[in-house]
């Protein structure tokens, strides 16, 4: 799938599922199996494509892009960056689904860190589906997403830290909402 952003509505927000090749990413795969047997391809990553005077990414990220002044954790930046820096995403690697985000409580969580615990605990969540994420300061990127997403929550009855991009790909799939 490839991203086509001029083909999106400005006044929609977007969440972006990426998948990968990383050993996350295997975990992350070997989770939705698990989670979400009907999946056609395994989610790794969840970020969001908002429109404000131009396209915006969020997400949280283990991985800074000091090049682009693009710290960890959770973070925004232009989509103009995004297709410099991550354009395997946007060619191959990416679906963009629509769905209601609430932009002030992601721009709240603007600055949290990503640290390696929050991996290890989220590592722990992919292996085990009865160990939780502890709730702390940081967040995994389909936490951070999910703090902006009352469908998600509500849909599940999950806290964000309980929400993985597995979660994701499951509500779009059963909600019969498809990739624009």
């Amino acid at each position: 799938m490839s991203i086509d952003i001029d083909k999106l509505d400005k006044k929609q927000t977007y969440v972006v599922l990426e998948w990968g090749t990383s050993k996350i990413s295997k975990l992350i795969d070997r989770f939705t199996r698990e989670f979400f047997p009907a999946a056609s391809f395994r989610p790794s990553h969840v970020l969001a494509l908002i429109y404000n005077r131009g396209w915006w990414i969020y997400e949280s990220h283990l991985k800074p892009e000091p090049k682009y002044k693009i710290p960890s954790g959770t973070r925004k930046y232009r989509w103009k960056i995004f297709e410099k820096v991550f354009p395997k995403i946007i060619y191959s690697t990416g679906a963009v689904y629509p769905i209601e985000l609430d932009v002030k409580q992601l721009e709240n969580n603007l600055g949290l860190p990503y640290g390696v615990k929050d991996i290890t605990e989220f590592v722990k969540v992919v292996l085990s589906p009865h160990y939780d994420q502890m709730n702390r300061k940081g967040m995994v990127c389909s936490e951070y997403i999910a703090t902006g997403c009352t469908a998600i929550r509500e849909y599940f009855k999950s806290a964000p830290y309980k929400i993985t991009p597995a979660h994701f790909f499951k509500y779009f799939i059963e909600n019969k909402i498809h990739p624009v």
